[in-house]
């Protein structure tokens, strides 16, 4: 069927109010997504089913930071140069920049943290009435580069307000995000954005030493923020092995 982008149910959300007046409309944003920079999908030929975002979130290319509780747009003025006749001339676009806030406790924190960096991931933004805004090239989708992305300093309860966390990004080109978004909306998907999960992370131990010579071994499996939640009733296709993670 191919992605459907920049589409809205008109039958179902404008009744009776024709084409002309139905277009996507976005909510208030509530997080992001962060893609790989190699990811892309065809437009024409791809499906962005539940089961291919789990494929993608397995392979690392998806993380997904949604339902924020707090969202703050801190980006930069475009830069102008005033010339002695008064007139004046941009010099260059201020970049987008947001800071989105969450509520998620010590534990995602720390996890979050390991996502800091510079120019080495893309951005998916979503907003709160279940949209996608990824970038569109041609005839494939793909993430909004970004620069820098910082997880600040871990903020304690203080006795009136919670523990937070709060993640800020900049986007490296103004024309894609004012001009070049392709807006998915979840309507046009086989799931619910804000009920996309993440991958959890786990611990894997040889539960028993392994036999020389045997095909299967016994492993205990706990997840690495709480020891004491075990990987019951995992199967082989549950689990990914990281090479580059794995440590004797």
């Amino acid at each position: 069927m191919g992605i459907i982008g920049n589409s809205q149910d008109c039958t179902r959300v404008k009744k009776g109010t024709g084409v002309l007046a139905c277009y996507q409309k976005l909510g208030q944003p509530n997080g992001f997504m962060e893609v790989d920079l190699t990811w892309a999908a065809s437009i024409a030929n791809d499906d962005l089913l539940l089961a291919y975002f789990q494929v993608e979130m397995q392979k690392g290319n998806f993380v997904p930071f949604l339902n924020a509780t707090g969202f703050e747009d801190t980006s930069e003025d475009s830069v102008f140069e005033t010339f002695s006749t008064g007139q004046k001339a941009k010099v260059r676009s201020g970049l987008p920049e947001f800071s989105f806030q969450y509520n998620n406790g010590y534990g995602w924190h720390s996890q979050v943290s390991t996502h800091e960096g510079f120019n080495n991931k893309a951005i998916v933004l979503a907003w709160d009435n279940g949209v996608f805004g990824f970038a569109r090239d041609g005839d494939t989708i793909k993430g909004l580069r970004r620069s820098y992305l910082e997880v600040k300093n871990f903020k304690n309860n203080d006795g009136t307000a919670s523990s937070k966390t709060m993640i800020a990004f900049q986007l490296t080109n103004a024309a894609m995000m004012n001009q070049d978004m392709y807006l998915v909306s979840e309507d046009t998907l086989d799931f619910s954005i804000q009920d996309l999960k993440g991958v959890v992370d786990y611990d894997v131990t040889f539960a028993s030493a392994p036999v020389a010579g045997s095909s299967t071994c016994q492993i205990s499996v706990l997840a690495e923020i709480n020891n004491s939640i075990f990987g019951n009733g995992l199967g082989a296709s549950d689990i990914k092995i990281n090479e580059k993670q794995f440590r004797e």
